[in-house]
């Protein structure tokens, strides 16, 4: 199936990366807002955790329209964040611990306050001119028309007119954030030096943001609609079939030609963000065979929760993935959060779930102390995508709520107001309580992380079993003689197990000690030795 045979075993490959969001993690200097001296504080709490590596979502210097994705410069640190001697500390604190470190590569776009995009709209003859894409637009009846019908992500057209140069530039997602043209070969050198200068400076690994964006048709032709679109139900974006403008065949080589070139480095993981199902990774795989990249798999953000599809996706999705790198998401800066989501026992019986499958785990920060979105009224969204597409609930600032470390008024985060709404049940919902209490889901999380490093889990084979009962999802890791079960209950109500599934237990996410063959308790998982 893959042309390379990846024999030696990466430090990715059976990781737990823990996501912090760094504006909303710790503040130091108590100005509201969370800072890279914030983390350095609380590394050891991470490691505690049981973390081999922690991602952090950009720190670059930015106008913030888009939260730091807009990058006005690619090797500075934003001053909300700190200086650079902050993040050249953190990487050496990171790295102290014997954990490693990914950093947010944003490939798609740029700020328009970036000097490249400021060189480019001074004039067509700029030689960064073509550092982005730019096209004539039309007229109809008078008025400057967009080049073709291409939409923004984040809502409205995905062209920009520029008035003093009388042409479009092309922008995926805010138009505050040009698109890149990575058909240049002077800007593709470019990016290249930014890769080189954070791989110089020690990171261990890229997540390559809005990676399906990148390249777009270079015809321009229009996209075709969507025959399936519901007008004021869906997200306007989903108006048209986006064949034009995401998933191109030249982003899958550029996805391996990086891969290729950062392993001069050494052990770097490349991981690329792309909302793909179960086929959309297979063409990855399949066409992307190199052993320290992996598409992220979000299936779990968004499936159905039922043993059926759980069971085709995870053994199609182990089939496909062969002996390339896997990962589980369960939550990110960009989905409600998990609790929120889906309830706590649900919430629980994934974690688990996804830390006893082959492959890494994300956690995103706060996530195993149990936080829930936030409250956001109506009119205070600070996402602009929000603001762009307003009824569609697609505000992203209910999971950026801030870390809740403590009861305080402010969770401990900062003791100034935060920067964005204000920390939920922070009385119950806080490190500093749950790390008292034995049966709280911070140490829940703790177990499962200390038990997902047992070399069975680490090394065992996948074995898949038939789903009993129509609701309980089975499967067993075997490592020679030794097996583990894995037991989901995905039904809110009572099941009974079969007699012959004996074992001790190792741990329920209801986090008490049941008899291993009682019935199995409504959204329960279970890991029986």
């Amino acid at each position: 199936m893959n042309s390379e045979n990846p024999k030696k075993k990466h430090w990715f490959e059976k990781a737990i990366i823990y996501q912090i969001y760094p504006l909303s993690f710790k503040d130091s200097n108590n100005d509201g807002y969370g800072d890279l001296k914030g983390i350095i504080e609380k590394i050891d709490y991470i490691k505690e955790l049981g973390a081999n590596a922690i991602w952090l979502s950009p720190f670059y210097e930015s106008p913030m329209k888009d939260f730091g994705y807009d990058v006005s410069a690619y090797k500075k640190v934003g001053e909300v964040f700190g200086a650079f001697e902050d993040i050249e500390r953190l990487i050496s604190e990171i790295h102290q611990r014997d954990m490693k470190v990914i950093i947010d590569l944003i490939l798609n776009h740029t700020s328009e306050e970036h000097h490249w995009f400021k060189e480019a709209r001074s004039s067509k003859d700029n030689s960064k001119r073509d550092f982005y894409v730019w096209r004539s637009g039309r007229e109809e009846a008078g008025q400057k028309k967009p080049p073709n019908n291409w939409l923004s992500v984040f809502g409205g057209s995905a062209w920009d007119y520029d008035e003093a140069t009388d042409e479009w530039y092309l922008h995926s997602y805010l138009s505050s954030q040009p698109d890149l043209n990575w058909r240049n070969p002077e800007l593709k050198k470019e990016m290249f030096k930014v890769i080189d200068f954070w791989l110089t400076l020690g990171i261990d690994g890229f997540r390559g943001d809005a990676i399906d964006n990148i390249y777009e048709d270079s015809e321009f032709t229009d996209e075709e609609s969507n025959p399936n679109f519901r007008v004021g139900l869906d997200d306007p974006y989903n108006a048209l079939i986006h064949s034009k403008t995401t998933g191109l065949p030249e982003t899958i080589k550029l996805i391996t030609e990086i891969s290729e070139y950062i392993k001069k480095f050494g052990d770097i993981f490349f991981i690329t963000e792309a909302y793909l199902d179960v086929n959309g990774l297979a063409n990855v795989y399949n066409n992307c065979p190199v052993s320290n990249h992996s598409p992220f798999n979000f299936n779990f953000v968004s499936m159905p929760w039922q043993a059926k599809k759980y069971k085709e996706f995870i053994d199609k999705y182990i089939e496909i993935s062969g002996d390339f790198p896997k990962n589980y998401v369960f939550g990110n800066h960009d989905r409600n959060r998990v609790t929120s989501r889906l309830g706590e026992k649900r919430a629980l019986a994934l974690a688990l779930l996804s830390m006893f499958l082959p492959g890494s785990t994300f956690v995103y920060y706060g996530d195993e102390i149990g936080m829930i979105n936030i409250d956001i009224k109506d009119g205070e969204e600070l996402d602009e995508w929000s603001k762009n597409v307003p009824g569609m609930n697609l505000n992203r600032d209910k999971e950026r709520g801030v870390m809740q470390w403590d009861n305080s008024e402010f969770a401990g985060f900062s003791f100034v107001k935060p920067w964005i709404g204000m920390p939920k049940k922070q009385e119950e919902i806080n490190v500093v309580i749950e790390k008292n209490n034995p049966k709280s889901i911070l140490n829940f999380y703790k177990k499962i992380i200390a038990l997902k490093k047992e070399k069975i889990f680490t090394e065992g084979e996948y074995q898949p079993l038939p789903i009993f009962e129509e609701n309980v999802l089975f499967f067993k890791r075997v490592l020679g003689d030794k097996s583990a079960l894995i037991i989901i209950n995905m039904s809110d109500k009572e099941i009974s197990i079969p007699e012959q599934n004996n074992g001790s237990l190792a741990i329920s996410s209801y986090r008490d000690n049941p008899d291993p063959q009682s019935p199995l308790r409504p959204n329960e998982a279970r890991v029986l030795m």
